[in-house]
């Protein structure tokens, strides 16, 4: 994890509102069908549908967000869910704080 990718990775008002949705998908997210939705985190297709950008653009802010080491992804059937990677916000605080 680099410091320069952690600010690059927050630098953006839309990936800080991925990181604010993620800290409760089920709660931020309405599932439009089954296995969109579930406890490993949110599809893009959701994510996408929330924000009201295309798959492509939300595809592109999570893997800058998962770079950075503060986004997970789990491959689950046909889908990957993306939810907060907590210990890398932490170490991502920790490399911050230094600043």
């Amino acid at each position: 994890m680099d410091r320069v990718d952690v600010a690059r990775a927050l630098s953006s008002s839309v990936r800080l509102h991925i990181l604010e949705l993620l800290k409760d998908p089920e709660g931020n997210f309405t599932s439009q069908r089954e296995g969109d939705l579930s406890g490993a985190g949110a599809c893009v297709s959701v994510i996408a549908r929330e924000l009201g950008f295309s798959q492509p653009t939300v595809s592109r802010h999570l893997e800058i967000l998962r770079d950075a080491g503060l986004v997970e992804t789990e491959r689950v059937a046909q889908w990957n869910f993306h939810r907060r990677d907590h210990a890398g916000i932490r170490r991502a605080r920790d490399l911050l704080s230094d600043i």
